[in-house]
């Protein structure tokens, strides 16, 4: 199941990385169409520069509502209010300050280190191999005193006397420490690498779903990795405790955060451009 979804991630990275290049080429050819109409008719038309001004709100609209790319669209913005600024035309100022606005509204969103997250998060993995898993641990002991009183040749010869020997003699070298929990057998190399490889596949999962700002499979697989951690892993050791604690405060990370609308100006804009007669 884990392996199908992280295929399934996978896939998706593929085709988001495919469609991200086609929207690049597109946008290239945009741009050395509008430079080209530039040459021919002078670069100080207003109409056409106000046209590539709506062509750049349009990309940032794109990036934030489709992608929750906040940086790329602020420099969006900011550079479609310098081609407006660059027409010396008064009609456009209307629309400035619509720019000047959402330019605001998104510099005032709380944004997550998505690389620094993302870099936490394949540190984590790649130490599972180091944690604990939960079972007994045997720790040598100080012999303890024998009674006090001496015993007959006879009576140490007994079987019963003989076994009591033993049993004391066990104890003496190995205490079992108990976890407040049930204590299960050990499990065998095979089931403790399954354990550590799907720990490590959940964490892996985390950070592809951060990087693509999938909150709920983020918040699903963070909770899965914590659930591995308290059930097979002990939580007596100092690792497994920090892993608990830097899990726990990865599930309070907002990683979508709400966005504001910047589509105003670009109504505006092109309403402008209706008025003035603009294509």
């Amino acid at each position: 199941m884990l392996a199908a979804d992280r295929q399934l991630l996978l896939d998706k990275d593929v085709k988001l990385d495919q469609e991200r290049a086609r929207l690049e080429q597109v946008s290239q050819e945009i741009r050395a169409a509008i430079q080209s109409v530039h040459r021919r008719i002078g670069g100080d038309n207003s109409h056409w520069m106000a046209a590539e001004a709506a062509y750049l709100i349009q990309t940032a609209n794109y990036r934030l509502h489709l992608e929750g790319d906040v940086r790329t669209a602020i420099s969006a913005l900011e550079t479609a209010d310098s081609r407006l600024r660059d027409t010396s035309d008064p009609g456009w100022i209307s629309v400035r300050e619509i720019l000047a606005l959402e330019i605001s509204n998104l510099k005032g969103v709380a944004q997550a280190d998505i690389g620094g997250l993302a870099l936490k998060l394949s540190g984590l993995a790649a130490g599972v191999k180091d944690l604990k898993l939960l079972g007994t641990d045997l720790v040598p002991v100080t012999r303890a005193a024998p009674i006090s009183g001496k015993k007959s040749q006879a009576e140490e010869r007994t079987f019963e006397t003989l076994l009591n020997d033993s049993w004391e003699g066990f104890k003496s070298i190995m205490v079992i420490r108990h976890h407040g929990q049930p204590i299960s057998p050990l499990l065998p190399p095979d089931q403790q690498l399954f354990i550590q490889q799907n720990l490590r596949l959940q964490l892996e999962a985390a950070r592809v779903s951060l990087l693509r700002a999938n909150q709920a499979l983020f918040d699903s697989s963070l909770q899965t990795a914590a659930q591995l951690l308290k059930e097979y892993f002990d939580t007596d050791d100092a690792k497994t405790t920090a892993y608990l604690e830097q899990v726990g405060r990865f599930s309070q990370v907002n990683i979508r955060p709400q966005l504001p609308d910047i589509s105003a100006s670009l109504i505006a804009l092109r309403e402008q451009l209706k008025k003035a007669g603009g294509n």
